[in-house]
């Protein structure tokens, strides 16, 4: 029976939590304050991890190593996924705003302001 130190269990919750993310369908909605919650809980693990170390006085050791390792990796392919979805996101808003600039080309709608004249004159 391996022996389990407090890191390597941050690690451990830190790489579940990260293949949670990369498992999350970022198409629905609905997941969107899970990604928050789970990026959220990452930050944490991350923080706590970094404080053990610093009262320890320590770096990882070559048990906790293979975990960072793993992270890393699933954090370069979520990473790989979020740089995808973004740049279909960003070619769609551009059909949207050009779709709207040859709208306006083809629709003009002159405009009148409402207001009151006085004639001094009078």
């Amino acid at each position: 029976m391996t022996h389990s130190t407090p890191v390597e269990h941050l690690l451990e919750n830190l790489r579940e939590t990260t293949i949670q993310i990369s498992r999350l369908n970022l198409d629905e909605e609905a997941n969107d304050s899970l990604l928050l919650s789970l990026q959220n809980n990452q930050v944490e693990l991350r923080h706590q991890i970094e404080e053990i170390l610093l009262e320890e006085g320590r770096s990882f050791n070559e048990h906790e190593k293979p975990y960072i390792k793993e992270c890393f990796m699933l954090e370069q392919n979520n990473l790989e996924k979020f740089k995808t979805i973004q740049q279909s996101l960003v070619g769609k808003l551009q059909r949207i705003n050009s779709g709207k600039v040859s709208r306006e080309l083809y629709q003009y709608e002159e405009e009148q302001s409402v207001g009151f004249f006085i004639d001094k004159n009078r």
